[in-house]
């Protein structure tokens, strides 16, 4: 696992519902997000406009050695071109359940972001009705005196699918909050348990 930006790999996507048991079509991304002016008083609240950028290039990141990895990208790009903030969405198919498990186990939140920082900040995902095997889901970067999660991370394993979503602004203190991450997060879930009751 590393947190480099994603290297394109020369595999063909396949289509999604048989690569990895998921389409996005139809993915409710947040509706808003908070932005803090520079006297971090008062947050304002952003309409974001999302932009695919990414549509299931394949990808190494967030995939134990071996596996087969793609990426999926969301910009909200409207807001000057920086591509800043964005939610990407990893999908791995491992060689077995147990090296999906072994890869969940040792995969630290922090690293699943470009920005990385220490000390992330987990939300217990145990009373929210999710249909993976299992999952982690963190705050892993607090901006600045406002304390506010300008990155989020939720990773899960769905047999041998491992499946990372985050949230993250890079450049600027745009954050959301945990109730809107925990929201997204579950809708992925419902997305992917849904697809696996169509095999």
């Amino acid at each position: 696992m590393n947190h480099q930006p994603p290297r394109p790999c020369s595999r063909r996507a396949p289509q999604l519902a048989s690569a990895a048991g998921f389409d996005p079509a139809g993915l409710a991304l947040p509706p808003s997000f908070e932005t803090y002016g520079d006297d971090f008083e008062i947050p304002e609240l952003i309409s974001a406009e999302w932009t695919a950028i990414r549509e299931g290039e394949p990808t190494e990141d967030n995939c134990p050695r071996g596996g087969e990895g793609y990426l999926w990208t969301w910009t909200d790009s409207p807001r000057g071109g920086l591509g800043d903030p964005d939610i990407n969405l990893f999908a791995c198919v491992a060689a077995s359940p147990e090296e999906a498990r072994q890869a969940l186990a040792a995969t630290q939140l922090e690293n699943t972001v470009l920005v990385v920082t220490s000390n992330p900040a987990y939300v217990s995902t145990e009373d929210l009705g999710l249909a993976a095997d299992e999952s982690k889901l963190a705050c892993v970067r607090l901006t600045g005196e406002v304390q506010a999660c300008s990155a989020w991370s939720y990773l899960a394993r769905y047999g041998r699918y491992l499946y990372t979503v985050t949230f993250e602004s890079k450049l600027t203190w745009d954050h959301l909050s945990e109730d809107e991450f925990v929201r997204l997060a579950t809708e992925v879930d419902a997305h992917i348990s849904g697809a696996r009751g169509q095999d």
